[in-house]
């Protein structure tokens, strides 16, 4: 389980470089989620198209690990108990991330904004105590996404490819924990796990690709045909590489590890 991913640009001219880069994140972003399961493989997306709230949901659960089940209960009396995201929508209600109103609608089919993807992001990364101290929705939580890296208002609105970008960059941020609230402040502790770690049993490198399918970069390297060396790092290869592609270059890579510390990529 994981792949390998190329990182860098060679653009001169500023804007370009962004727009390259942005590019690079989403091309990324894809890979990891199909490998997750959020997304599927054989579905083309639209990147531009926005994302409906019940979408923010599915593809939120899903980056969770969770499954779909049998819809039992509604929340929401605009939610029907046979759509396709309400066991989605369930899930994050009972996990105190969505919330019931007094009306108790969801609007399913609104689009997303920017201040409810980031109340949901910093929610299941466990930002939700410190963001109802700093000041609740929507400031509190663009505070604790700040705390988090995840660099959110870099967009204006919730299309398909940002929250794909959102999502990825949420998938391998620290979680973090309360130690203690008291007095108006809330003390955090920033995690040695990532949501990666915790729901996949997956973790990030970065290094150069310097053998790979019996390939090197070198003639005194020796490495077997089911390994890739990465930097100092000899991991088994999980999924099918191109060599050319990788061999020499530096990557993002994503890999597992089993109970005898045997790491795949």
């Amino acid at each position: 389980l994981g792949f390998c991913l190329m990182s860098g640009t060679g653009l001169c001219d500023f804007d370009k470089k962004v727009e390259a880069a942005r590019n690079q994140e989403y091309k990324e972003a894809m890979e990891l989620m199909q490998v997750l399961g959020v997304l599927t493989e054989d579905v083309e997306y639209d990147p531009n198209a926005l994302v409906s709230r019940q979408d923010l949901a599915l593809y939120t659960a899903k980056l969770l690990g969770v499954e779909a089940t049998e819809v039992e209960s509604r929340y929401f009396v605009d939610v029907p108990s046979s759509g396709y995201a309400t066991w989605a929508i369930n899930y994050l209600t009972e996990a105190g991330i969505f919330s019931t109103n007094q009306d108790k609608m969801f609007y399913p089919k609104e689009n997303a904004d920017i201040n409810q993807v980031c109340k949901v992001l910093t929610s299941v990364l466990g930002y939700s105590r410190y963001a109802e101290n700093a000041g609740g929705y929507p400031m509190g939580y663009i505070e604790a996404s700040n705390l988090a890296e995840l660099d959110i208002q870099e967009f204006q609105n919730v299309t398909f490819e940002n929250l794909m970008i959102l999502l990825y960059r949420t998938a391998r941020a620290n979680l973090y924990s309360v130690l203690s609230a008291g007095g108006g402040t809330v003390t955090m502790e920033k995690e040695d796990e990532t949501l990666l770690s915790r729901y996949y049993d997956m973790y990030e490198g970065e290094g150069t690709v310097k053998a790979v399918s019996g390939m090197t970069v070198s003639s005194d390297l020796d490495v077997q045909n089911d390994v890739i060396l990465i930097g100092d790092e000899q991991l088994e290869l999980g999924v099918t590489v191109y060599e050319p592609d990788f061999l020499g270059k530096y990557v993002r890579y994503f890999y597992t590890e089993d109970k005898n510390d045997n790491c795949t990529v």
